[in-house]
Parts: structure tokens; C-alpha cells; sequence
């Protein structure tokens, strides 16, 4: 007998928010995205973090000061475990295919990325990134939380989970250095 999987719809709202994710930043700017963030979500990678919705706002607003940029954020081989009813950590692999200026694009990928993600359910019962964090894998990831402000953050990765044993996020852990 085939089981069906108690958690499907959670799976397909996440899998939903990683769409999201992706078609704000590809096709409105970044706008929108703080708004998929828990109040307090973090989001960064080696060090670099934007901490709350004003610091991935202020992220997002900046890179657009910086021009036109046409952009296909491509997230694949995604799953996710469940902790509990509201926490949920994923993993999945951005393919990035960006220029900018007014350029004809190339059909190679930019970079490939590694995310990792801490998901809490809400009050209204959405899923919200807690954190995302992204870890390069192929390519030189657009490094652009280092032009942040004075004001930004430059941190230490998360705090290790003392009930998971690992760094709280990843659901594996990733080689290499401090993620996104």
C-alpha cells in the first residue's frame, strides 16, 4: 500500500516560496522579498548577514541603484525536513543566469549556489524564511552584501542548534565556507 505524505501541502508551500523568491527578484527587483522573511529573518552568506526586513530591504534597494540586471534565479533538487508542525529546514541549488546593463544574456550559468534554510510557520499558517544561508558551489557568486553600508552586519555564522548538533539551518552539513 502506497503512503501518502502527511506533510504534502507544507512541501508544496515551501516549494511555492522558493518560486516567490525567485520571480520577485527576477521580475520586480527584489521587491517583495523581505515580505517572505520572518520579522527577524537573516539572510546572508561567509559572514555577511542582512538581519530583519529594513536590512534585506535596504539589500534589495541597493542593488537596484546599481542599474538594469536581467536575471533567471533557477532553484532545483530541493527537499525538506520537517523538525516539528512549524519548523522546517530545506536545501536546494540556485542556478543563476544574470547580466547587467542592457547586454544580451549568456545561456551559462553565472554561478551555482547551495542554499540552506531555516522555515517557520507563521500565525496566519504561511511558511517564512527564518534564514537563508548560501554557500557557492560553481562560479563566482555576486558578492554584494560586502558593499553594504557601515551600518550592516558583518557576523559569524549561526549559532550551532544544541539539539540538532548542527549549524542551525542546514539540515546537512556543507563543506567549504559560511553560507547564504
Amino acid at each position: 500500500m502506497i503512503q501518502s505524505d502527511p506533510q504534502i501541502a507544507d512541501r508544496a508551500a515551501i516549494a511555492e516560496l522558493n518560486a516567490r523568491f525567485a520571480w520577485l527578484i527576477d521580475h520586480e527587483n527584489g521587491h517583495g522579498v523581505p515580505e517572505l522573511f520572518t520579522a527577524d529573518g537573516r539572510y546572508g552568506y561567509e559572514g555577511h548577514w542582512c538581519e530583519g526586513a529594513a536590512e534585506i530591504e535596504d539589500f534589495y534597494a541597493r542593488r537596484r541603484q546599481r542599474g538594469t540586471r536581467k536575471s533567471r534565479h533557477v532553484f532545483t533538487n530541493s527537499w525538506t525536513i520537517f523538525e516539528s508542525d512549524d519548523l522546517a529546514l530545506s536545501q536546494s541549488i540556485l542556478t543563476l543566469f544574470a547580466t547587467d546593463g542592457a547586454t544580451e544574456a549568456s545561456a551559462s550559468p553565472v554561478c551555482i549556489l547551495h542554499y540552506s534554510d531555516t522555515l517557520l510557520r507563521q500565525a496566519d499558517g504561511r511558511w517564512r524564511y527564518r534564514e537563508r544561508c548560501v554557500t557557492p558551489v560553481f562560479g563566482r557568486m555576486p558578492r554584494l552584501m560586502e558593499e553594504m553600508p557601515a551600518g550592516a552586519r558583518s557576523l559569524a555564522p549561526p549559532a550551532r542548534s544544541p539539539s540538532a548538533g548542527r549549524v542551525a539551518g542546514p539540515a546537512v552539513p556543507i563543506p567549504g565556507p559560511a553560507v547564504i
